[in-house]
């Protein structure tokens, strides 16, 4: 996959890609949402219906396959974030959330992700705008964010790193979140080793390709 992700490393080059399709989505997103919506839904139905014999890389690296996703952040800030009234989404995601621990329907793993996912992330918001947590818990919070991205970003190349040592898959449950503790310690350790040289070659970019 490295030739066909341009870059060498196949999930850099797929965020690259994603993000090309930023502006005709974000232009979806404000002034024709419904539509936008129900494209995506559309598109995310016939890729997993046609996928076999459309493409030859997997699914799952697939940025037209998680466009959907792309979108969901997009419609969250827009439509979401803000707004006073939304308790109940919150509520239908928490609960879908708890249905999805205790229940795997017969949909395809990619629809099954796109929705547990979704549902974790706005359950963990709801959490976190209604938890009162002491100043130094949201130093820490609010240092964590600002490396989330770096952190992202190195969180599959240390999943492989481990992946070569452990066998993840007869997992039990204690031992799968052990492993999504050390997976996060270890990508926000590196993020924070990472973030003076990333200030640094973006602040000499920015210099050599924005001239003052």
């Amino acid at each position: 996959m490295s030739s066909y992700y341009l870059v060498g490393e196949w999930f850099t080059g797929f965020i690259i890609l994603v993000y090309l399709f930023f502006p005709l989505l974000r232009r979806g997103v404000i002034n024709a949402p419904i539509i936008t919506g129900v494209s995506l839904l559309i598109l995310h139905i016939l890729m997993i219906e046609f996928y076999p014999n459309s493409f030859w890389i997997p699914i799952r690296c697939n940025p037209i396959m998680r466009l959907s996703e792309f979108a969901f952040g997009m419609f969250f800030m827009n439509y979401l974030c803000k707004r006073s009234d939304s308790k109940w989404i919150y509520i239908i995601a928490i609960g879908t959330l708890i249905l999805c621990l205790n229940y795997k329907p017969p949909i395809h793993s990619q629809t099954f992700a796109l929705i547990s996912g979704a549902s974790l992330f706005l359950s963990l918001v709801y959490l976190m705008k209604n938890l009162h947590f002491p100043h130094l818990v949201e130093k820490i919070i609010k240092q964590c964010s600002l490396w989330s991205f770096l952190a992202f970003l190195l969180h599959h190349r240390i999943i492989f790193f481990l992946s070569d040592r452990v066998s993840p898959i007869n997992f039990s449950l204690l031992e799968v979140l052990v492993y999504f503790i050390t997976v996060v310690l270890l990508s926000f350790i590196g993020a924070s080793l990472l973030d003076f040289p990333t200030k640094w070659l973006k602040k000499k970019l920015e210099l050599l390709l924005f001239p003052s």
